[in-house]
């Protein structure tokens, strides 16, 4: 628990140094967030979480969009809390450790965020634990494929994903994995493979 707390406090400390440079709108063309649009259980009543919502590129789409489900938007760093809309409700907390009620969401969408988690098992097991039984979890992150044509280095704590080996963990976890689409266009049009997108069901609790 000890080295746990160390490791998220240094990811915490680099979000921080990283502010500067994190985004707060988003292409309302962009794949991504077309891509989070069309799949989050959007009825009146839903309660929706953007965990790792940084400046609220996302979240701030959704609310335009007027849904009448009730959101939510959570990041590890206080520092981003200030960008969110008014009317969210608003939390601090690691995606391994989020600090929300077992069941309490229908949905949840994490957008590069898996990427940075410490332990993307125990990150996916709190995610099953946090949303009831049927809720939807959407990924968008990016495809370790595109590693070899990558210019440089990932940062340490930065990792990419084989879709296959994500699917099959997911499915372990107590996920139905019911949509993949291996290449979400992003910024400017951009169609290269670099971006995928899951949407996966919570079938059962994960032991």
């Amino acid at each position: 628990l000890t080295l746990l707390n160390t490791l998220t406090w240094i990811l915490s400390y680099n979000l921080k140094k990283l502010f500067p440079i994190f985004l707060d709108n988003i292409d309302e063309r962009d794949g991504r967030l077309h891509f989070v649009l069309s799949n989050i259980p959007s009825c009146k009543g839903k309660k929706i979480l953007d965990l790792g919502c940084a400046k609220g590129r996302y979240i701030n789409k959704l609310q335009e969009a007027k849904l009448p489900c009730s959101l939510y938007a959570q990041d590890l760093h206080d520092i981003f809390i200030p960008f969110m809309p008014s009317g969210l409700t608003t939390s601090c907390g690691s995606i391994l450790r989020t600090g929300w009620t077992d069941g309490y969401f229908d949905g949840i969408f994490i957008c590069e965020v898996l990427e940075h988690a410490i332990d993307v098992q125990m990150a996916l097991q709190e995610l099953n634990r946090i949303l009831a039984i049927g809720g939807t979890l959407i990924i968008v992150d990016k495809n370790d494929s595109k590693l070899a044509s990558w210019p440089g280095k990932l940062p340490e704590w930065e990792q990419w994903f084989n879709i296959n080996k994500l699917n099959i963990l997911l499915e372990e976890i107590g996920f139905s994995v019911e949509k993949i689409d291996q290449n979400v266009h992003y910024e400017n049009g951009k169609n290269d493979n670099l971006f995928f997108g899951i949407v996966a069901i919570k079938i059962e609790n994960c032991n």
